[in-house]
C-alpha cells in the first residue's frame, strides 16, 4: 500500500536502513487491518473463478415511490474493484455476454442482471482484474498513519519517539497519552475509510 521509501521520509527515517525490516513488517500489518475494516483488497490483482452470491433489489427510474412499479432485479457484488478489466461471468458453464445479459458498474463491482441467473451450488462465477495501479492518496496518509503509530509503540526511543510524552514549543505544550488502545489511527480515519468500504444494497 506504501513504499519503505514513502514510509522513511514520512517518519524522518531517510539515510538509515537500520528500521528497513520492521517498517517493512508493520507496514504489512497495517494493510492487512485497513483491508479488513474496508473488506476489499486495493493492489492491482487479478480474480479467478470468484464465487458470487445474488442479491434481489428493485432500481427505480423514477422518484415517485407511492406509484412503484419497479420489478425485482437480480443483482450481484464483485468482491474486489474499481474494475479494471479481463472480466467473464460464467453461469452454469456459460459465459454471460455484458450489457446483454448484465451491466457491470466498474467503480462499485456492481452487477445488475437482465436475465434470469441463480446461484445455486455456486454456479455463478467471476474472473476479473481489480484494484489500484497507484494507492489514493487518502488510502496512503491512513496507511502511513498506521505504521508509525505502530513504529512508536514498539518503544524505538533512540528516535526520539518511543518515550516521548510530552512536547513544549515556546507556549504551546502538547501531551501524549500513553494508556491509549492501540489502532488509534483506524479511529481517527473511520471518515476516510468509510468511503472505500463495501457497501452491499
Amino acid at each position: 500500500m506504501v513504499t519503505i521509501d514513502e514510509i522513511k521520509s514520512f517518519l524522518g527515517l531517510s539515510g538509515t536502513t537500520s528500521y528497513d525490516g520492521l517498517l517493512t513488517t508493520l507496514e504489512g500489518y497495517v494493510q492487512a487491518e485497513i483491508e479488513a475494516v474496508c473488506d476489499r483488497s486495493f493492489e492491482l490483482a487479478t480474480y479467478t473463478d470468484e464465487i458470487i452470491d445474488l442479491r434481489m433489489s428493485k432500481f427505480d427510474q423514477q422518484n415517485i415511490p407511492e406509484i412503484d412499479v419497479a420489478k425485482l432485479q437480480a443483482i450481484a457484488f464483485l468482491k474486489h474493484y474499481p474494475i479494471v478489466s479481463g472480466v467473464t461471468l460464467t453461469h452454469q458453464g456459460e459465459e454471460l455476454v455484458a450489457d446483454e445479459d448484465y451491466l457491470l458498474d466498474s467503480n462499485t463491482g456492481t452487477v445488475r442482471f437482465y436475465t434470469p441467473i441463480s446461484d445455486f451450488k455456486d454456479n455463478l462465477t467471476a474472473t476479473y482484474q481489480a484494484g489500484y495501479s497507484t494507492v489514493p492518496d487518502s488510502l496512503k496518509l491512513v496507511a502511513l498513519e498506521g505504521v508509525r503509530e505502530l513504529f512508536e509503540a514498539t518503544g524505538t526511543a533512540k528516535q526520539g519517539m518511543g518515550d516521548v510524552t510530552s512536547k513544549r514549543v515556546g507556549d504551546f505544550a502538547v501531551s501524549y497519552d500513553k494508556s491509549a488502545s492501540a489502532h488509534r489511527y483506524l479511529e481517527k480515519n473511520k471518515t476516510i475509510l468509510a468511503k472505500y468500504q463495501k457497501i452491499e444494497i
